[in-house]
């Protein structure tokens, strides 16, 4: 493992790349995950995906809120992504939405991928508290984060309309306190 901070043994985070539109595109083209991040995409251009991924790839980071690509190391495939986002450098809270391609779950890209950005929040920019959302129909997700410490602090009943029916929307929470707590080795 190098001294890089944005790698570990098996993952690195990087900069959205202009060839990476293919693959945010064929990811958009897969309902389940879009219902997972947010809800279904309306179809959109080639064109509009090469856009957007220039964009991206051209960004400085604004409000501490950017998105990354999980690069497996090993291989240099797109593992998937991590988007730091509802930033607030007052109140020292932030979130993050995760999306893991099918070929890399189950195999620790997301913990690693997630313990590096609270670990840049965390130590780098002085953030003490992360909150995720999460759908109740997203059990991975709600077992991925019960496992890493997130505590469950609320839900918001019915706050979400797909596949014909309302969802409730969780919310989880780790304090830096606790972070330091189960994943602090210094």
């Amino acid at each position: 493992m190098s001294g890089y901070f944005w790698e570990t043994e098996h993952i690195r985070l990087r900069q959205i790349e202009p060839d990476d539109w293919e693959t945010f595109q064929q990811w958009d083209m897969d309902s389940e995950t879009a219902r997972n991040l947010d809800s279904l995409p309306l179809p959109r251009s080639k064109e509009w995906y090469r856009t957007w991924a220039q964009d991206e790839a051209k960004k400085t980071h604004k409000d501490d809120n950017f998105s990354l690509v999980i690069e497996d190391i090993e291989s240099g495939d797109f593992a998937g992504a991590i988007s730091s986002h509802t930033t607030d450098r007052r109140i020292g809270t932030f979130s993050y939405g995760l999306a893991i391609h099918p070929n890399f779950q189950r195999c620790g890209y997301a913990t690693q991928a997630i313990l590096l950005l609270m670990k840049y929040f965390f130590e780098e920019l002085r953030y003490q508290k992360c909150t995720v959302t999460i759908h109740e129909w997203n059990t991975a997700s709600i077992t991925l984060h019960e496992r890493m410490g997130f505590v469950k602090e609320g839900q918001h009943r019915r706050m979400l309309y797909t596949q014909g029916r309302y969802w409730d929307v969780l919310y989880y929470g780790m304090t830096i306190e606790e972070w330091r707590e189960k994943y602090k080795t210094d």
